[in-house]
């Protein structure tokens, strides 16, 4: 007898605080909350803080899907988005260049706290 065993990490596995280390151009922090077990909706707040000192933050929902929330912020006209696997969280975004702040970015590897 053969089980089938699924590797996809629970809902609740998202949540959590998560980091981005200094890599030369500043650093983040990432929390994910868990809003709606049952539709998968999660709130995601960066707070980062660039290499000149300078801050911003960004916040917004959606629901994760196979491990990668996609977020539109209609606001500022971008996306972004996170691909979970294990303990790490990579972000991309597209568009925000220059509405965090001077210098600011979330873009880059997160590793959980």
């Amino acid at each position: 007898l053969v089980k089938s065993i699924s590797s996809a990490p629970s809902k609740k596995s998202f949540q959590g605080s998560y980091t981005r280390r200094d890599r030369g151009d500043g650093s983040s922090d990432l929390e994910v909350r868990l809003l709606n077990s049952k539709t998968s909706e999660v709130e995601v707040n960066f707070s980062a803080v660039s290499n000149t000192g300078n801050t911003g933050e960004w916040s917004g929902r959606g629901r994760i899907k196979n491990g990668v929330l996609e977020i539109y912020d209609e606001e500022a006209e971008a996306y972004v988005t996170l691909n979970f696997n294990g303990d790490k969280v990579e972000v991309e975004t597209e568009g925000l260049e220059g509405y965090l702040g001077m210098d600011i970015t979330l873009d880059g590897t997160y590793l959980r706290e």
